[in-house]
């Protein structure tokens, strides 16, 4: 049964890829039709914070809510600490990708805990 979630979390990942690549040209269409960034970088955001909860899933156990004090306080927190600083600094900086998916995923990891 693990072997058949895991090929089922495999496939929603590749999936998930297709999907970021789909809208990724679609926006930048839309972009480079009406010179505004900001609708591209919402996406953006939003699109990698959810991939980095989707990915943080194959180390999670179930989707049991288990609430990790020490791992939401002492890594989530300064990892969006993190975005809000770079955000409030260089808000066109398209370098934060790997930052909004480690923000993804320590979140999931502090509310769904960890594989048994």
């Amino acid at each position: 049964m693990k072997k058949v979630l895991l090929f089922v979390w495999f496939i929603g990942f590749m999936l998930f890829l297709k999907l970021i690549n789909v809208f990724d040209e679609y926006f930048q269409n839309q972009m480079s039709i009406t010179f505004k960034y900001q609708p591209y970088l919402t996406y953006e955001w939003i699109l990698y914070v959810l991939l980095g909860i989707y990915f943080s899933l194959i180390f999670t156990g179930s989707l049991k809510f288990v609430f990790k004090k020490n791992v939401f306080i002492f890594a989530f927190i300064p990892s969006l600490l993190v975005i809000i600083y770079y955000l409030a600094g260089n808000y066109l900086s398209s370098n934060l990708n790997l930052i909004f998916m480690l923000s993804g995923s320590l979140l999931s990891y502090s509310l769904l805990g960890e594989k048994k």
